[in-house]
């Protein structure tokens, strides 16, 4: 898989950032702070921006439900919100997170979706303090993508994921 922190630091050093009308996909109304970057030249691409929407917001899913209608949804059609505490930074914060994922027809391509808000402090809440949710759109040429996705936590076809023992991976998102 994609050595990660590799794919940080290339974004930062390398990528370029772009306007709504450079961003890969479509961006929903009231997008701010776009910008699109490219981790791995012809293999990894990145779009991010900021939206105001109240927790548990789903408008930006079911955005690119109909942006990506011609790939395979994987997951459940109303997939949770995962809850934690990130101590690993400083100032800890705490996490409301979905992450959602397509696989193109040809199983060549893989789009993960993380739909992001977070808190100051580590304490526990069932609502972030604001309304300010992140969105990340992770595009991915893969070999097999229907493999990736499984890989990661998500089912694209009749199998059952496999079994998680923390909260989903997003992969090499880059948050601000």
């Amino acid at each position: 898989m994609i050595a990660r922190p590799l794919l940080v630091l290339a974004a930062l050093l390398y990528g370029s950032v772009a306007s709504a009308a450079n961003a890969k996909f479509p961006v929903p109304d009231g997008a701010y702070d776009i910008g699109h970057v490219v981790l791995r030249p012809n293999r990894t691409e990145q779009d991010h921006y900021s939206v105001k929407l109240a927790f548990p917001a789903r408008a930006v899913l079911d955005h690119y439900r109909r942006v990506f209608a011609s790939y395979i949804e994987c997951g459940r059609a109303n997939p949770p919100w995962q809850v934690y505490a990130e101590t690993s930074v400083q100032p800890p914060r705490f996490i409301h997170q979905l992450i959602h994922r397509w696989v193109s027809q040809d199983n060549r391509e893989l789009v993960t979706l993380g739909l992001r808000y977070q808190s100051a402090g580590a304490e526990w809440r069932d609502r972030p303090d604001d309304e300010l949710l992140r969105v990340t759109v992770l595009h991915e040429r893969v070999g097999d993508a229907t493999r990736a996705a499984r890989s990661a936590g998500s089912s694209c076809d009749e199998r059952s994921p496999p079994p998680r023992e923390r909260a989903l991976d997003p992969g090499p998102f880059i948050t601000r």
